[in-house]
C-alpha cells in the first residue's frame, strides 16, 4: 500500500502547521519559566538566594548550602523548580541554605563549576562539592540535604 503524493502547497501548509505548534509550545514554556509556578515556589523564595557570577563564590564558601544550575529554556529545569523551591521550604531549621542560578544567563557560574547539562544541582559543604543524581521530587532533595 502506498501512500498518496502531496502536493508542494499541501507539504508547505503541514510545515507551517507543526512550526506553529512548535512555537507556540516554546512560547508557553518559556512564559511558565518566568512566571514560575504558584505554591510552594513563592511561599520558599525568600529562602532560595538568587546566585550570580558576583557573588557564587561566597555563597558557596558558606559551610553548607545546595546550589542549582539551571537554564530558563530547559524543560527539566522549569519542571525541578518547583520540588527545588518546596525542599527549601520544608528544610529542617539550621539546614543548608538553598540557592538557584540561571547559568545561562550568568555563563561566569556555568564556566566556574564546569556545568555540563542541565538541571544541575550541587551540594558544597566545607567546601566539599557533591553532585545530586536523585529523582525530580522535593523529598529527594530534602535526602540529599539532610
Amino acid at each position: 500500500m502506498s501512500l498518496p503524493q502531496l502536493s508542494p502547497r499541501q507539504k508547505q501548509v503541514g510545515v507551517g502547521i507543526v512550526v506553529t505548534a512548535l512555537l507556540a509550545w516554546l512560547l508557553l514554556l518559556l512564559l511558565r519559566g518566568r512566571t514560575g509556578t504558584r505554591g510552594a515556589a513563592d511561599e520558599a523564595a525568600p529562602k532560595v538566594h538568587q546566585v550570580t557570577a558576583e557573588n557564587l563564590d561566597e555563597f558557596v564558601a558558606q559551610p553548607d548550602v545546595v546550589l542549582m544550575a539551571m537554564a530558563h529554556w530547559c524543560v527539566h529545569c522549569v519542571h525541578m523548580k518547583p520540588h527545588f523551591f518546596r525542599a527549601a521550604a520544608n528544610a529542617p531549621a539550621g539546614g543548608p541554605r538553598f540557592g538557584i542560578v540561571d547559568a545561562h544567563r550568568e555563563k561566569g557560574v556555568a564556566q566556574k563549576l564546569g556545568l555540563e547539562g542541565f538541571p544541575t544541582i550541587y551540594r558544597f559543604r566545607n567546601g566539599e562539592r557533591t553532585t545530586y543524581d536523585g529523582g525530580f521530587d522535593h523529598k529527594a532533595l530534602l535526602e540529599f540535604a539532610a
